[in-house]
């Protein structure tokens, strides 16, 4: 759990943070956004990198998990697609890392990661299958 300082909590860079700003931004030209992951003072525009401070990973969590829980007591025809990937608690798990971490909670999933080095290890095998 991030700790709170003031009426900020605690922010970080994680995997997906930069990425993720950069390509808001290279979407965005004409709008005038900040680096910082704090959110600015009252009146000034918010961004999803910034969202972390002013929730803190608590608060991010709960969303996702009132979110998951919708799904799962909602139409059998949306809720198919979720059951099919994962259980209630590991999308929950799994989302709630991914909107801490890209709104500027810290390193908190590691999928792209593994989803980086998967992509390298598919190409190797790609590539040695057509040597041989």
């Amino acid at each position: 759990m991030a700790t709170q300082s003031g009426d900020r909590y605690k922010t970080g860079n994680g995997y997906v943070t930069e990425h993720s700003r950069r390509m808001f931004i290279e979407d965005n030209p004409s709008v005038e956004a900040p680096t910082s992951l704090v959110a600015g003072k009252n009146g000034e525009p918010l961004f999803f990198w910034q969202l972390h401070s002013i929730l803190g990973s608590q608060r991010i969590e709960a969303i996702i998990r009132r979110f998951y829980t919708l799904v799962w007591e909602g139409e059998d025809w949306f809720k198919e697609a979720f059951v099919l990937t994962n259980d209630l608690e590991g999308h929950i798990w799994t989302q709630s890392a991914f909107w801490i971490d890209a709104m500027g909670g810290g390193r908190a999933y590691h999928g792209a990661c593994a989803v980086r080095h998967l992509k390298c290890l598919w190409c190797l095998l790609l590539l040695s299958s057509l040597d041989g």
